[in-house]
């Protein structure tokens, strides 16, 4: 091995004849020199601990999760005895938005409008974001699914 060059690279390649004979026609195809041994590549160097040193051994830990999440129960949680976690207090006024027009060269007021809030979203969607909070908050994953019904039910009491 001490007649390689720095331009040189080794490529150890174990298997059949066939798969030997294939690669080395590719590699000449390509240019590439290609020479073959017999013997056996070095063997690996085994690094043992010194025995002198044992006294100062420590044990590793296995490390194990503290706390699971179990959601197996999700089912059979009653939503009726559950209190409300806010309370909606209607509000005195509509929530509107003022609309003016004016006339854009001599800045004369065309035509003036209230309209009342147009992007109300879907309940559907609604109800999906408040799911989703509620994961978040109580660390689930993976029960969509199954929270989607229980705060309909919720949110219908």
């Amino acid at each position: 091995m001490s007649d390689i060059g720095p331009d040189t690279q080794t490529l150890e390649v174990l298997g059949t004849q066939n798969l030997l004979d294939v690669l080395r026609r590719q590699l000449e195809i390509d240019g590439v020199g290609v020479t073959t041994t017999k013997k056996d590549p070095p063997q690996p160097v085994v690094i043992y601990p010194v025995e002198q040193r044992s006294a100062f051994d420590i044990a590793i830990p296995i490390t194990k999760p503290r706390l699971s999440h179990s959601v197996r129960k999700l089912s059979s949680l009653e939503i009726s005895a559950f209190e409300p976690v806010y309370e909606l207090q209607p509000l005195d006024e509509r929530i509107r938005i003022k609309i003016r027009m004016d006339f854009g060269t001599t800045g004369t007021e065309v035509h003036q409008a209230e309209i009342g809030s147009v992007d109300i979203p879907i309940a559907n969607t609604l109800i999906s974001l408040i799911t989703q909070k509620v994961m978040q908050r109580a660390k689930l994953t993976d029960v969509f699914a199954e929270l989607v019904p229980l705060m309909r039910d919720y949110l219908a009491t």
